[in-house]
């Protein structure tokens, strides 16, 4: 629609192979397969921990974002702050260990996402559409492997769902990863 061309770059291509695999795919699986062993309260909460690993991965791989005194005593009341809210010695809310990780997995994968973007893509010259549009569609095609093990619904959904369907991923995911690329873009990873 807004007649932007996808990028021609192959090294840039790689790049955006490893952002789809990282910011899309991996942690879709993993909270695909968490969320079948605890609840989604216990996912939403470990989901918490993505700025505090997007900003972990980005002192440890950001050469321009050396860890100073502010920054770790952030990380370390980030982390308290949801062990607070997690209450281990409460338990896991009856959730599996396995489920747990896998959200960990997947907040680790975003955490690990957001430095790589912006040290290897946001200085590109490409649009946040032409960059999000590709990212977006290796990620799909990264997923393809996995269709053989979900379920077909009980029914054959109808145009009003497959439109609404297009909607939230092109309105509201689409949308999302301009607004996300372009505020790595201009802020940096954390």
């Amino acid at each position: 629609a807004m007649r932007d061309r996808l990028p021609r770059d192959p090294r840039l291509w790689q790049h955006l192979v490893v952002i789809a695999a990282l910011m899309n795919s991996a942690p879709f699986l993993l909270f695909a397969y968490a969320e079948t062993e605890v609840s989604s309260l216990l996912a939403g909460i470990i989901n918490a921990l993505t700025p505090l690993m997007t900003l972990l991965f980005a002192i440890g791989l950001l050469p321009d974002e050396p860890p100073t005194a502010e920054k770790v005593a952030g990380l370390v009341v980030g982390f308290f702050g949801v062990v607070v809210v997690l209450a281990p010695w409460h338990g896991l809310g009856g959730g599996s260990l396995l489920g747990a990780l896998a959200c960990i997995g997947a907040a680790s994968c975003y955490g690990l996402g957001f430095p790589y973007l912006r040290r290897h893509v946001s200085g590109r010259p490409e649009t946040g559409v032409a960059i999000s549009a590709a990212q977006i569609s290796l990620g799909a095609l990264l997923m393809l492997p996995f269709v053989p093990f979900g379920e077909l619904p009980d029914e054959v959904p109808g145009v009003e769902v497959w439109l609404s369907i297009l909607a939230l991923g092109a309105l509201g995911t689409g949308v999302a990863y301009i607004f996300n690329f372009n505020v790595v873009r201009e802020a940096g990873a954390q």
